[in-house]
């Protein structure tokens, strides 16, 4: 099995709020959250819980953003605040080019 593209505490912490992927299956990069569980209200703890974890700060308004994005694409966009210091755009950013890739994703 390849070595995961983010660390051990943000997959413990992601895999908390996808019930619907169980302990056997791998957190692949892109593992659409939406589809494994995560609900809005979920997205307000996680998004928490990453600010925390990670000392980031992500606007409110990405939060819709967070359900539809990939398990990679939330992990670059939280390197990508990091790296920039508390700028927000990074997760918008990251969900424009997930659309781009792979068409429009489900809304919730």
């Amino acid at each position: 099995m390849p070595a995961s593209p983010w660390p051990p505490p943000f997959e413990a912490t992601l895999r908390s709020y996808l019930p619907l992927l169980t302990p056997e299956q791998d957190l692949k990069r892109d593992l659409v959250l939406v589809n494994y569980g995560l609900d809005s209200l979920a997205a307000v703890g996680l998004l928490l819980d990453l600010e925390d974890q990670f000392q980031v700060t992500i606007s409110d308004e990405h939060l819709n953003a967070i359900t539809r994005i990939d398990a990679y694409g939330l992990w670059a966009a939280i390197e990508s605040v990091r790296q920039t210091a508390g700028t927000e755009p990074a997760l918008a950013d990251e969900v424009g080019r997930a659309r781009g890739a792979a068409g429009q994703l489900p809304s919730t």
